[in-house]
């Protein structure tokens, strides 16, 4: 890949991340808050709960849409982010000449002038940073399954109160 595409390629993620990044802002501050009946405080539903059409059971579902698909989507993007980082680390270093396995750790030499550099890649850290994106990956999409599924549903909304501890539900109907 030529140095003009990279640049490219590294300017548009970070103006991707810079608008995920502001879209998140936006949302997280405009989510619907209800207020404590004890202490008058606003706060967000600690889980929000729909009925599935099918088997009549409540699932998890989502009050806000906007904020549900916006944080889902930067999730997948920040988990296919970090797995492609690990896999092209240790993919491209195991197919270089002055990388060798030892143990746990892969090595690398290289040579910058007159100093040599060495780079050590943990093999566990790197599988669990690899783990780390797959879980970040499905949660992201399991929270745009669940905003998709509770639109325009009616959803019982279980809030806890962050000051007093004090414990309510809300019948929120559809919209």
């Amino acid at each position: 890949m030529s140095d003009i595409m990279i640049l490219l390629l590294s300017f548009l993620g970070m103006l991707l991340l810079g608008v995920f990044g502001v879209l998140y802002v936006i949302t997280y501050f405009g989510q619907k808050k209800s207020e404590c009946p004890k202490c008058t405080k606003k706060t967000t539903p600690k889980n929000t709960l729909i009925i599935d059409q099918g088997t009549g059971e409540k699932v998890k579902g989502e009050r806000d849409f906007g904020f549900a698909i916006i944080s889902g989507i930067g999730g997948v993007l920040i988990g296919a982010a970090l797995c492609v980082f690990v896999l092209a680390m240790v993919i491209s270093s195991l197919g270089d000449d002055s990388c060798s396995v030892e143990g746990i750790f892969i090595k690398c030499v290289s040579y910058g002038g007159s100093s040599r550099v060495e780079t050590t890649i943990n093999l566990p850290i790197a599988f669990i940073a690899l783990i780390g994106g797959l879980s970040a990956i499905l949660k992201g999409v399991g929270r745009i399954r669940n905003a998709i599924r509770s639109k325009g549903k009616s959803m019982t909304c279980e809030f806890e109160c962050p000051s007093c501890k004090h414990s309510w539900t809300e019948e929120v109907p559809a919209s």
